[in-house]
């Protein structure tokens, strides 16, 4: 793993366990069931299904809909561009793109396809949300 990697992983857990209140759809309930760490950007589950990010969104890896960084965790968006992509079972931090699978075995995959990395058939270095 990379040194920005572990850097964000480490962030993003201090963020989770000292500033719980700072994030607006947060829950008491909502523990943290996994963390990915891509390139400059990290991808968090938690108990209640709900996937959350932060950090560089260049290529819309954070999901949100659209390339503006964030630096404190924010829910990503689902396919139709409402915040709250939910009932997802596992998710995966790439280099500029972001994997989940949800709980009926759907992958979603977002950010950059230059290599055409979100399994959508086509490629180009374009900003995606939800192949």
């Amino acid at each position: 793993m990379s040194a920005h990697r572990h850097i964000f992983i480490i962030a993003a857990l201090i963020l989770l366990r000292a500033n719980v209140w700072a994030f607006g759809d947060w829950k008491e309930n909502a523990r943290v069931m996994d963390i990915s760490g891509g390139e400059d950007h990290t991808l968090v589950l938690t108990a209640n299904k709900w996937v959350w990010a932060c950090g560089d969104n260049n290529w819309g890896q954070l999901g949100i809909g659209n390339s503006l960084d964030r630096y404190t965790l924010v829910r990503v968006h689902d396919a139709n561009d409402l915040v709250g992509l939910a009932h997802v079972n596992d998710l995966d931090a790439g280099w500029t793109h972001s994997l989940a699978l949800d709980v009926n075995s759907l992958v979603w995959a977002w950010g950059r396809n230059e290599e055409g990395q979100l399994g959508d058939g086509k490629s180009g270095s374009v900003v995606k949300d939800f192949a």
